[in-house]
């Protein structure tokens, strides 16, 4: 148990959330998958990940304990309480400039288990920074990055959990003073998949973020991407792109507030859904909060489709079949999510080609 004084029985008292997301899909997140694994016993084991990292986290790594989290509190949610509780340490790590790899312990159980990492991206510092995690359980974690005063960054969250689990990652960052990050979060689906991806902006900062998310058989995907506008002259660029295969679902929402103290900022959020499954479902849904009025620019746009009936047949009649257009269409849209991430691009494109070789080799 950690240190954390959290009373289970007020935990199972407080709903997973108050208001519904849509009249047709009542809650975007099932909350019932996540219902039948928080009270299961099982043995628990960690494995250490395949592959050379600079830092691996957990009870089979080498980074750094931490007491108290920065960004996120027990009493947030039930989903964040129920982190705490089961939470048995915190890892943080500080990075100089320079390129680094980082990787979870890969936990292997069928009872729920949480990880905690927080990095600290120093003053001044240009980093570039890979993050994976590979779980192999049902579970949560939550990533903290602190980007602190006039730091640039380059940074990828890449997920591969193992799919017949409910998983939930809560993502949260702190873009400080004239900092910059270009960032992208990249997963893989579980049978419940909920990203959670919470910002705040400070003075002059800039953040440009892409998110990539797949579903397919009958897993559940929702992401939500929020953004939080509290500095002068903040700029934030984020696009959120889900598919969904099969007769699975995936949700692509969030909010983007401006606060009043963020005058003079400017924010693009654009989140698509591709339906590529006959029963398969997508929602997106971007909203803007704005709570001043003087502001650079402040847009958003949403969309969901299927490939159109035009397409495929102009496409089919040049000789390809339904499974090359879908495939050259997932490949070229996914890896051109990591074009902003300068020097670590073509080692996130790798990533995320494997994990698309492994789908279509088991989908289509």
């Amino acid at each position: 148990m950690n240190s954390f004084e959290i009373n289970i029985e007020n935990i199972k008292k407080h709903k997973w959330q108050d208001i519904g997301d849509s009249p047709t899909t009542k809650y975007y997140t099932d909350w019932s998958q996540y219902e039948k694994i928080l009270n299961k016993q099982g043995e628990l084991k960690f494995e250490k990940p395949n592959g050379k990292f600079d830092f691996i986290v957990g009870p089979c790594g080498n980074s750094n304990k931490a007491y108290e989290p920065k960004l996120i509190k027990p009493e947030e949610s039930k989903l964040a309480s129920y982190h705490f509780y089961y939470l048995n340490e915190i890892n943080e790590i500080n990075l100089d400039s320079g390129e680094y790899a980082i990787s979870f312990c890969n936990p292997i159980s069928e009872r729920w288990v949480s990880q905690h990492l927080i990095v600290n991206i120093k003053e001044n510092s240009n980093v570039s920074l890979l993050i994976y995690e590979g779980r192999k359980s049902p579970g949560s974690s939550v990533i903290e990055i602190n980007a602190h005063k006039n730091s640039k960054s380059n940074l990828a969250i890449l997920l591969d959990p193992e799919i017949k689990y409910p998983t939930a990652y809560l993502i949260r960052k702190a873009i400080y003073s004239q900092a910059s990050m270009n960032s992208m979060t990249f997963s893989t689906p579980t049978l419940m998949n909920r990203i959670e991806e919470k910002v705040v902006l400070f003075d002059n900062s800039i953040f440009n973020h892409k998110s990539l998310t797949l579903s397919y058989k009958n897993s559940r995907v929702d992401n939500i991407i929020d953004t939080i506008q509290v500095g002068r002259n903040s700029d934030s660029d984020v696009s959120g792109l889900g598919f969904a295969f099969d007769s699975s679902l995936s949700s692509v929402r969030g909010t983007d507030i401006i606060t009043y103290d963020g005058r003079k900022s400017r924010s693009n959020f654009i989140v698509e859904a591709i339906i590529l499954g006959n029963s398969a479902r997508a929602y997106t849904m971007p909203m803007m909060k704005i709570e001043t009025g003087d502001v650079i620019s402040a847009t958003h746009k949403s969309a969901q489709y299927r490939v159109s009936d035009d397409i495929l047949f102009y496409l089919q009649s040049r000789g390809l079949t339904y499974e090359e257009i879908v495939s050259l269409l997932v490949y070229e849209k996914s890896l051109s999510m990591a074009n902003h991430l300068e020097n670590i691009k073509e080692k996130v494109q790798e990533f995320i080609k494997q994990k698309l070789d492994r789908i279509f080799k088991n989908q289509l």
